[in-house]
């Protein structure tokens, strides 16, 4: 579980491996390495979603940016719900520094061999933190008035950030935690995933349990049936030749 501390509150993402190995070990590599440590939610579309992972330029301390990582395979399985959290990209294996966090249902999101979800905010910390950053810039060019992804990238991207959008919400740091419990935590209520209380909609998760449970118990019964018949064959057998023998006695 990753915990963030923000000027707007502090939320947690619970991640996924088991969705997207690569994309997690990613994001909590660049936890590990303080990568968001003073880094601004830069993009925050109400209604679409929040993007942040770009560390300006001249914000110290000054950390090298990874190289991009290969693709996760795909999981059309799961849907962009509210609150899931995904690697932000521009191509086949692109993905780098920047996640996302969805507002509401969003399906035109996944289709895209980048957009593999890594990891969940429950929707507590959805409806406290993530709902609540500064929103009044919009989305970046063309779509609203956010910050220019180029411009933060330049040498002195931090000034110019801080001087053109000053009440952007930041993160003040990030840190890996152990989740307390983690997925045996979690359990399964009325179609949502939840967590000590909160809730979290993630109808596909439960189907793809049913699903497996459902195969196992499948498999299970037919060998049992099978047993059952060999059993009663053997039974029918055994009767049929003592029916026999005790025929030809009579006679």
């Amino acid at each position: 579980m990753i915990k963030c501390d923000t000027t707007a509150g502090s939320f947690r993402i619970f991640l996924r491996p088991d969705w997207s190995p690569i994309g997690a070990a990613r994001l909590k590599s660049l936890v590990e390495n303080k990568w968001f440590d003073g880094v601004t939610f830069n993009r925050v579309s109400t209604h679409f979603l929040v993007q942040f992972g770009i560390r300006p330029g001249g914000l110290n301390p000054a950390i090298p940016v990874p190289s991009s990582i290969l693709d996760d395979p795909p999981r059309p399985d799961i849907p962009f719900t509210n609150g899931i959290v995904s690697f932000a990209g521009s191509g086949r294996n692109s993905r780098g520094t920047e996640i996302f966090i969805t507002y509401g249902t969003q399906k035109g999101l996944g289709k895209r061999s980048w957009e593999t979800p890594i990891g969940f905010v429950e929707e507590k910390d959805m409806n406290t933190v993530i709902n609540k950053l500064y929103s009044k810039y919009g989305d970046m060019p063309p779509w609203g008035n956010g910050p220019l992804p180029h411009k933060m990238h330049a040498q002195n991207g931090q000034e110019w950030l801080d001087q053109n959008y000053p009440l952007l919400t930041k993160i003040i740091s990030c840190r890996v935690h152990k989740d307390e419990g983690g997925l045996r935590k979690i359990g399964l209520q009325n179609g949502r995933i939840s967590s000590r209380g909160s809730t979290f909609r993630l109808k596909p998760y439960i189907s793809t349990v049913v699903k497996e449970k459902s195969y196992f118990f499948t498999i299970v019964c037919f060998f049992l049936i099978l047993f059952s018949c060999f059993v009663g064959w053997k039974c029918w057998s055994k009767e049929k030749v003592k029916k026999k023998k005790t025929g030809r006695g009579e006679q």
